[in-house]
């Protein structure tokens, strides 16, 4: 396979040494990722798909949509520039939005508060959980402890525990 990724000049393959994207392949895949995210959102703003539920169908969709219905999709959303768990769509010229200031959740101090822009995982029942514990994007949570088993916090009035593995997925902007 990258034998024939390479003759398509989608990658540079040394035997031995690894791989690299070309530009061609950069772009290419900057195209896939333009698809995927705006059909999770497409998925779950359209069509009341949770967030939990948008990754595998944007996998079956981001291979064969065409850039006239992507340019429609992109419209109808408003041109967003993230999707529904906080990933920056890439623009048409395939540029990517400018980067926000987001810390893991594991790396925030303990009294601070902060507002979750970003949760990087695909995780069914992570997202789901999540969800239960109203932990989604644009949620105000402020930590209260963090230990080897994770970071306690305080969201909506409820106190929460989350596992260092789930919090390492949880990236936040600080508003104080």
């Amino acid at each position: 396979m990258l034998k024939k990724l390479s003759e398509l000049n989608l990658v540079t393959y040394q035997r031995y040494k690894g791989v690299r994207l070309t530009e061609t392949g950069k772009k290419m895949a900057l195209e896939i990722i333009r698809h995927h995210r705006l059909i999770e959102l497409y998925l779950s703003e359209a069509l009341g798909y949770t967030w939990d539920e948008v990754h595998e169908e944007a996998d079956k969709l981001e291979h064969v949509i065409s850039e006239d219905f992507e340019a429609r999709i992109s419209e109808f959303l408003g041109n967003p520039t993230h999707d529904p768990h906080g990933d920056p769509i890439p623009s048409v010229e395939l540029k990517l939005p400018p980067a926000m200031d987001l810390i893991p959740l594991t790396e925030i101090q303990e009294q601070r508060t902060g507002i979750i822009k970003r949760v990087r995982t695909q995780d069914r029942d992570e997202l789901n959980m999540l969800a239960h514990l109203n932990l989604v994007l644009e949620s105000l949570i402020q930590v209260i402890s963090t230990d080897k088993s994770g970071v306690r916090i305080s969201v909506g009035g409820e106190r929460f525990l989350i596992p260092t593995s789930l919090a390492n997925h949880i990236w936040l902007i600080l508003v104080d």
